[in-house]
């Protein structure tokens, strides 16, 4: 699994730094050339990037363990009962993520019929980013989920 979040953060950092570089080819633009280069797909670009920018960050999170949660109830559990109390949290979690990334795509199918104005781009491309990154957390509960049957342990959560 290292090397598929290796993989992951990787890609992160592309879509960070890309945003990043996108959205100063923007600013130039419209400050330095009063928007004379006519880059007028850098906002949908952008919005492409930080709609897939956020997503990814959640498939990130997944992967270590560390979205933001309420552990009182967990804390005061013995181990056996947090193990099973996670277990079915986990179960939970792939049967949302599971829900909502059908539905994703079957609304991704919809808007491939259409088009971004002014890249071209199928607008499909913004849904498709919850498509991919809801595959990819049910890919990591799948293996937390394994991890803790064959321990019999709930593994600590990653860094907040």
């Amino acid at each position: 699994m290292t090397a598929l979040v290796r993989v992951e953060e990787a890609i992160g950092q592309l879509l960070s730094w890309t945003l990043l570089l996108v959205v100063l080819l923007q600013v130039a633009d419209r400050f330095l050339f009063a928007g004379g280069l006519q880059l007028a797909w850098t906002e949908e670009i952008a919005r492409v990037l930080l709609v897939w920018y956020v997503f990814w960050g959640a498939t990130l999170v997944q992967a270590e363990n560390s979205h933001i949660r309420m552990d009182l109830l967990e804390r005061a559990l013995p181990e056996r009962a947090r193990t099973i109390l996670l277990m079915v949290v986990d179960v939970a979690a792939a049967g949302l993520v599971l829900v909502l990334g059908v539905s994703a795509a079957t609304y991704a199918m919809h808007e491939a019929d259409f088009r971004l104005p002014a890249t071209g781009l199928r607008r499909s491309v913004f849904v498709l980013a919850a498509v991919v990154t809801f595959a990819l957390m049910l890919v990591h509960i799948a293996v937390g989920l394994v991890r803790k049957l064959r321990s019999g342990r709930a593994a600590a959560p990653g860094p907040a």
